[in-house]
């Protein structure tokens, strides 16, 4: 798997993944010739802390934890 490229057009395509400094990922996510898709962003151990996503007015994001204490 390609991670973090550009396409032919000069847009983020695919995959863009971040690390923190310790080698665990931080933030991983999805591109479609420039437009995001969606996402999760991980704390270090590796949790899911918030899903990203985009909507008609802006970007979203939800907290994990709000789901497991409702």
């Amino acid at each position: 798997m390609i991670l973090n490229r550009i396409n032919a057009n000069g847009y983020k395509q695919g995959w863009w993944i971040s690390f923190y400094d310790t080698g665990e990922i931080h933030e991983r996510k999805l591109y479609l010739n420039g437009a995001f898709q969606g996402g999760k962003t991980y704390d270090k151990s590796g949790k899911d802390l918030h899903y990203i996503g985009e909507f008609e007015h802006g970007v979203a994001t939800l907290q994990m934890d709000s789901l497991m204490n409702k």
